[in-house]
């Protein structure tokens, strides 16, 4: 079954990772997007002035401190998303290695099985081939079984540049800046087309 992903307004995203950087600048776009933010991490200061930044705008967030090397805080997190605004649509996994973005992508796929949605793995620089192979083998399984969820794996690259997909894609590539990698996950995410985005380097004049 093909994924059929919600306009973005209408979605709940999962951040794991959400405390600075691209988690943080991924979470801020998303919220002024309308849809409903989950952001994780394990800094819970910050956790909580960015749902107060998102709050005070107008939108909606709920900061869950987790430590995502721990899979019963990760279960934690997805049920609280879960109760909160009644599902996920969309988890984001950026922080951790390898162990922990299969355990997050474990935790999204039992929650999203009968509705759908996307799981995106974030990876550095540098190659992960282990993440690489198990991010296609959980989109084979998911395409195997029927399953109505994207999955897709977003590099980032210092030299490498946006891909924006119109459908769930198998893989984007952002530049540098973290505001691309943000609109790349969003991309992938909603299935929206949006316009290569150059790294922030490249925009100043």
């Amino acid at each position: 079954m093909k994924p059929t992903l919600l306009p973005l307004l209408e979605q709940t995203i999962v951040i794991a990772g959400a405390s600075s950087g691209i988690g943080l600048v991924t979470a801020r776009a998303a919220a002024r997007r309308g849809a409903r933010v989950v952001v994780a991490g394990s800094h819970p200061a910050d956790l909580r002035r960015i749902v107060d930044e998102i709050r005070r705008e107008g939108g909606r967030a709920l900061d869950v401190v987790t430590d995502v090397s721990d899979g019963a805080q990760v279960e934690r997190l997805a049920n609280r998303a879960v109760a909160e605004f009644g599902g996920i649509d969309t988890w984001v996994q950026i922080a951790g290695g390898y162990p922990d973005h299969v355990t997050g992508s474990r935790a999204a796929v039992r929650r999203m099985r009968a509705r759908g949605g996307a799981v995106i793995n974030v990876r550095g620089g540098r190659a992960d081939h282990a993440l690489e192979a198990f991010t296609n083998t959980l989109r084979t399984e998911m395409e195997e079984e029927g399953v109505p969820i994207s999955v897709t794996l977003v590099k980032l690259s210092s030299d490498a540049i946006l891909e924006a997909a119109t459908r769930p894609s198998r893989q984007a590539t952002a530049s540098g800046a973290g505001v691309s990698l943000a609109l790349a996950a969003i991309a992938v995410a909603v299935g929206a087309a949006v316009a290569v985005v150059a790294g922030s380097s490249d925009r100043r004049t």
